[in-house]
């Protein structure tokens, strides 16, 4: 499944403003892609499920040993 446009983006995130999706894709490196949908002539921003999946456990595991600090 791909998520088109930072409101869906936003939404499967939990955020209500779909400016924080544009603050994670600049400060926590959230792969977003830029593309055509269908034939409309704009593009705009897409993510695929996967994608967004491996982003979030990679984020989640780098907090996590942020927290506990280095190994001994």
């Amino acid at each position: 499944m791909i998520h088109w446009g930072t409101k869906s983006i936003a939404k499967r995130l939990g955020y209500q403003n779909e400016k924080a999706v544009l603050r994670l894709y600049r400060q926590a490196a959230l792969p977003l892609t830029k593309r055509r949908h269908g034939r409309h002539p704009r593009q705009t921003w897409c993510i695929s499920e996967n994608l967004l999946l491996a982003w979030e456990l990679a984020t989640s595991r780098t907090q996590r040993q942020r927290l506990l600090g280095p190994p001994d």
